[in-house]
């Protein structure tokens, strides 16, 4: 009988949660009354109403390519939301030539266009075209009729707070380049490797940011009933103007890429432009310098600029800023644009503007073995690279971008399986914590762990190839051990057998001032488990084992790999790309992958037909190279 009223109480309990807040307590059915002798009552406890989790449902990224093209005819389509000037069309997005009449739009061309004659000047080599041997973008895409920009994410980066104090931090909005035509009869829609970040300032309201965070508690809702609620006028969309400001708008552009024929030994090449541009005072956009990407031409050699510049990072307080990754580089210092390279990530000099200013001999002063992310003079280095722009994007991510966007679920060729970098990935966790403490009214930690140890010791994690060197601390977890795959001091944590998608045809980069002339030192190819290395002769970073699709092993899933010779033969008769890689592929082995699986460095994962994700070099995408495009 006990039982009984205990199970009644904690009903009318519940219930009690959604009424007023006098509610009177309810009385027992007359099934329990006694007649045993009158007793001093006890009131029998109640367990409070549990309370409403403010961080339940919040999300930190949008990607859901129904939100976002509701959300685009909502007035969040590039034209309309960076420059002001609302779309006329239906599909919520203007064509590039119709945004040419967009001042700020055409500044931004005008400027890409000296940008890209100029990397046309230092490599004579390029043109555009499959029939160039080193194949460049072509400027006239910025301003074509068959391209537009795609809202492809929409990201919360209140966690970028401590770099902007008196903000909320920034919200993003990524747009991806995509073009429509007709090719062979066939209508053919791609995107290409070009991405333009429209990053806003939130305003902090009196220095609180609690309804900027509760305005990302939407995870319930999906589909266009979530666009909606976004685009309300107390919501993230529709409040937007009101609460916050246009902080820059950031293009990243493949400019350059030559292929694996081209570049044997480093399975191919590719350069990718990173440019920002931001309104000055009177409203104008103008290009701005990038944030924490030194201009090492002008501190190459020593001169007075690069003596204040070690002097500055040799202080205690920028050196603790530089360990919590909230290091922000002053202005004077700093390029207006710069260029990322791939592959081989930071063992790239290119992707080292730290590295080409910077002697380890400047610290030798310096006492460095106080802090947590770095405790030497090349660790340091290491770590401000990281902080750049060309390092952070040649870091665990997809092909030099970190945000790319979801594919339709229907397309299954040239498809991504996952729609932001490994990076992204191991981000939100601690972005996540960062507004869950603003919610719950804490104070949120501002640590950003190295951008090469998000998750260490995991399949495909950055690890210290010397027990005694800089990097000794970075070890590899059960299972794996750390491989060398190019560079002479931090490897990656793989198995110790090569398996499905491990790395197999290894070797020591050399990498000089001029990224042109980087080149590697291959060693013999190393026996895989399945039987197969493919080579960087034909496309794979380092080597990738495969084999027939029934040995795939535990980790490994069936794909479908180009033939090379047919695939690129087929794109230069200017056929549609989905029908060369029906034509001119070959069953194979890849890794499984998924967001929670990611795969190592120089590749991604793309969706395969069985519905799963494997992984493969990037430029096997016709969406991730700018080579092939037959585009009216």
């Amino acid at each position: 009988m006990g039982e009984r009223v205990v199970g009644w109480l904690a009903i009318g309990t519940a219930l009690a949660c959604t009424r007023a807040e006098s509610v009177p307590q309810p009385t027992p059915p007359a099934a329990l009354a006694t007649s045993a002798p009158a007793q001093t009552e006890r009131p029998l406890a109640v367990e409070p109403a549990p309370e409403v989790d403010p961080t339940e449902h919040l999300q930190l990224l949008v990607t859901d390519p129904a939100v976002l093209a509701h959300v685009e005819r909502g007035g969040f389509d590039l034209s309309t939301h960076a420059f002001g000037v609302k779309s006329q069309r239906d599909v919520g997005w203007t064509d590039n030539a119709s945004l040419m009449g967009v001042p700020g739009y055409a500044a931004m061309v005008e400027t890409l266009d000296r940008d890209l004659a100029n990397l046309r000047q230092i490599d004579p080599s390029l043109g555009i075209g499959m029939r160039y041997a080193h194949r460049a973008f072509d400027p006239s895409w910025l301003s074509s009729r068959a391209f537009h920009y795609e809202l492809v994410g929409i990201v919360n980066r209140m966690d970028r707070q401590p770099f902007t104090p008196g903000t909320c931090g920034e919200v993003r909005f990524v747009y991806r380049a995509t073009y429509d035509a007709e090719v062979a009869d066939q209508s053919v829609r791609s995107r290409m490797p070009m991405t333009v970040n429209v990053v806003h300032w939130l305003t902090a309201d009196g220095g609180d940011c609690t309804q900027h965070a509760q305005r990302w508690r939407f995870g319930q809702l999906q589909g266009v009933p979530l666009a909606e609620h976004l685009l309300k006028s107390d919501q993230l969309l529709g409040s937007l103007q009101s609460v916050s400001r246009l902080k820059s708008i950031e293009v990243n552009l493949q400019n350059a890429r030559w292929p694996s024929t081209v570049r044997p030994h480093m399975a191919g090449h590719a350069e990718y432009l990173l440019r920002v541009f931001a309104p000055d005072a009177s409203g104008k956009l103008v290009p701005k310098s990038l944030e924490n990407t030194p201009d090492a031409s002008a501190m190459a050699r020593p001169n007075a600029l690069r003596a204040e510049f070690v002097q500055l990072l040799s202080d205690p307080e920028h050196l603790a800023q530089v360990d919590a990754g909230t290091f922000v580089l002053p202005e004077r210092f700093l390029a207006d644009r710069a260029l990322s390279v791939a592959p081989h990530g930071l063992a790239r000099g290119g992707n080292r503007p730290f590295q080409q200013i910077l002697r380890e001999e400047d610290f030798v002063d310096v006492n460095l073995e106080q802090y947590s992310t770095f405790s030497s003079a090349a660790s340091l280095i290491r770590r401000l690279d990281g902080l750049s722009c060309a390092g952070c994007h040649q870091t665990h991510s997809v092909a030099g971008f970190h945000l790319l966007g979801e594919d339709p679920p229907e397309r299954q060729v040239d498809a991504l399986a996952v729609a932001h970098s490994a990076h992204v990935s191991d981000e939100l966790e601690r972005r996540r914590r960062y507004v869950r403490a603003i919610l719950l009214g804490q104070t949120p930690e501002t640590l950003r762990p190295s951008v090469e140890r998000m998750r260490p010791g995991v399949y495909a994690a950055h690890c210290g190839l010397s027990a005694d060197g800089p990097f000794s601390q970075w070890t590899c977890g059960a299972g794996l051990q750390c491989t060398a795959i190019d560079d002479q001091m931090v490897g990656q944590c793989l198995p110790r057998e090569p398996q499905v998608g491990d790395a197999c045809e290894t070797g020591v980069l050399k990498t000089v001032s001029n990224s042109h002339r980087d080149d590697v030192q291959l060693s013999s190819p190393r026996v895989c488990a399945t039987g197969v290395c493919e080579v960087n002769g034909v496309g794979f970073p380092g080597g990738m084992c495969s084999g027939p699709c029934d040995r795939t092993g535990p980790n490994g899933t069936c794909g479908a790999i180009a033939v090379l010779d047919g695939f690129n033969a087929c794109i230069a008769r200017g056929e549609p790309f989905e029908t060369c890689s029906r034509n001119n592929t070959r069953p194979g082995a890849l890794r499984r992958c998924s967001d929670s699986q990611a795969c190592r460095e120089d590749y991604v994962c793309a969706r395969l037909p069985n519905g799963e994700g494997g992984c493969m070099p990037p430029y096997f995408l016709f969406q991730l190279r700018i080579d092939g495009h037959v585009i009216p």
